[in-house]
């Protein structure tokens, strides 16, 4: 899923024809239109580090190599904020222990599963969502509730708002919700 689709999604609910044109079409753009996609990148770029870091963690997992019992928060691909898992070539788990700027282990090749705080991304980048994630939709209306405010719009901001968390909760609610039969004596 890329910002873009996310922002000409919000701007089609927005009813921010200038931007659904720059973006689909790739016209020329009016400065105050190339304003505005910058902003919706900015505020885009929010809302999704407040998911990842409220609701949905981002995670990855890439094979690294220790070298004195140690894999440097530096070596990852992104901002490592926990570490999930550590495993061996096999697939089985490694004990480790966490410090500030390295995972402590012993030598060797690892699979590290890490949850990670997402970059700023531009507006034709991949985000670190897929749609099995987290609903285009929901990323989508909390553009829409974000860029409100910024023009003031509160009370339509609210209802955004309101879409943005209905939309996350049914989303993340499990799907076969049963309760077990209960007999009363």
């Amino acid at each position: 899923m890329k910002i873009k689709e996310i922002i000409n999604n919000s701007a089609l609910y927005l009813g921010l024809g200038d931007v659904r044109e720059y973006l689909v079409a790739q016209t020329d753009a009016s400065e105050e239109t190339l304003k505005t996609v910058g902003v919706l990148t900015g505020l885009c770029n929010l809302v999704i580090s407040e998911l990842a870091s409220t609701y949905i963690p981002m995670t990855a997992t890439e094979e690294v190599s220790a070298v004195a019992g140690k894999i440097f928060f530096e070596n990852l691909n992104h901002a490592a904020i926990k570490v999930v898992s550590v495993k061996d070539r096999s697939g089985n788990e490694i004990n480790f222990e966490v410090f500030p700027e390295y995972i402590k282990l012993k030598d060797g090749r690892f699979t590290v599963e890490y949850e990670y705080i997402p970059q700023n991304y531009g507006l034709t980048d991949d985000i670190g969502y897929d749609e099995k994630d987290v609903p285009q939709a929901a990323l989508s209306y909390g553009l829409c509730a974000e860029y409100c405010i910024t023009q003031c719009r509160f009370e339509e901001a609210v209802s955004w708002r309101k879409r943005y968390i209905f939309s996350l909760e049914k989303f993340l609610v499990p799907k076969a919700r049963t309760m077990k039969a209960r007999m009363f004596v």
